[in-house]
């Protein structure tokens, strides 16, 4: 069993971040071809194939430097959300959109409500900033409006960022907008940014989207700031595309004193095909339901595993104890599968799994193989 120590946790595997397949195949000496990823909540759909064929275009562009500012894909962008182009920032994926927006806004503090990407935590640290993280129980994570109440107890002052990620990750909690939008308001009105990361919204269908999403309130009014990511939905990891949705004058001033060429021209074509890709997005919805439909069938009711809502294209489970679920972990990755280890995010365990959702053959094959771990078989 491979283990190293983050931050004075043990963590399966290692690391901070799961999708990490080359250094899989290195600990566990394995083809990196014939490992089964579900550490990382990439779409298994993707990349769409208008996606290949625009790279596959784009190629030709690479011999001189990308546009700086991006303006095609943020006409896309704008024209998907319903808002204007110049309330963009685009980046080379979600985390360097944020580090351009903390580097930018620099706050007193950074309010995290725990467990969270660990980006959340990272980015200000390295900036030297405050960050205070504020533990919500997992018992809670359950019911939306139980951590809501949790989340609103939090002293938030004037000049504080408030980090906001629905859906969760890594819980898969999804709040709508008539639950969050009170606590929100109140971090506002203090005085307070708020980003709101939604980078896994576009895996929901569109009437989820439209009852779960902050996009709307992002204008020069609010100190909003809304998080999204091409990468996992459209599935160009290898690309990196991510891009933030506020107020005008804040994009403006963001957008201003920042390396705009970090963004290439072959991302900045994959999500300009990407996103324009209606077929793309309704077959990723269905598949979604599916799958989400096969999980429950297969994975809720066994005492051994708690289940954590099903939402998005990964969940949470629990395994009964720290050893079983290092057990599992273990004896999938000497067969080529990977999960995520939560023992990384504060206030989880060993014991807590975090499982992407993938093809139908391969949750099939996973659940094939817990079960008989679970079991005794193998």
């Amino acid at each position: 069993m491979r283990m190293k120590n983050v931050d004075n946790r043990t963590v399966i595997g290692g690391g901070m971040h799961g999708g990490r397949v080359t250094e899989y195949a290195e600990m566990w000496h394995h083809n990196p071809a014939q490992i089964v990823d579900f550490s990382a909540n990439i779409n298994p759909n993707g990349p769409p194939v208008s996606v290949q064929q625009a790279v596959a275009e784009a190629m030709g562009s690479v011999m001189h430097y990308p546009d700086a500012r991006q303006w095609q894909v943020k006409q896309v962008l704008a024209a998907y959300h319903g808002c204007s182009p110049e309330q963009l920032v685009v980046g080379n994926g979600a985390t360097e959109v944020m580090e351009l927006l903390w580097r930018w806004l620099m706050p007193k503090r950074t309010l995290i409500f725990t467990p969270a990407f660990g980006e959340y935590a990272a980015i200000p640290r390295r900036l030297r900033l405050q960050v205070q993280e504020i533990p919500i129980p997992a018992k809670l994570w359950q019911d939306p409006v139980a951590v809501l109440n949790a989340m609103g107890q939090a002293k938030v002052l004037p000049g504080d960022l408030v980090v906001f990620n629905n859906p969760h990750n890594p819980t898969g909690t999804r709040f709508t907008r008539v639950q969050w939008q009170a606590t929100v308001a109140r971090w506002l009105e203090k005085g307070a940014w708020v980003f709101m990361d939604e980078a896994f919204l576009d895996f929901l269908s569109l009437p989820e989207q439209n009852a779960t999403s902050g996009v709307f309130w992002a204008d020069n009014h609010r100190q909003l700031a809304i998080l999204r990511s091409a990468t996992k939905v459209l599935s160009i990891p290898g690309l990196r595309f991510g891009y933030g949705i506020t107020g005008e004058k804040w994009a403006s001033q963001v957008n201003q004193n920042r390396d705009g060429w970090s963004v290439n021209s072959l991302a900045q074509a994959a999500a300009t095909a990407g996103f324009q890709d209606q077929k793309f997005f309704q077959n990723t919805h269905q598949w979604l339901t599916e799958e989400l439909a096969y999980v429950r069938q297969h994975w809720e009711g066994d005492p051994r595993l708690q289940l954590f809502p099903l939402n998005v294209n990964f969940f949470l489970t629990r395994m009964s104890t720290p050893d079983m679920a290092t057990f599992v972990y273990d004896q999938l990755a000497r067969q080529g599968l990977f999960l995520r280890s939560c023992a990384s995010f504060t206030g989880l365990g060993t014991e807590y799994l975090r499982v992407a959702v993938r093809s139908r053959v391969d949750n099939q094959r996973l659940w094939a193989l817990v079960s008989q771990l679970l079991n005794g078989l193998l």
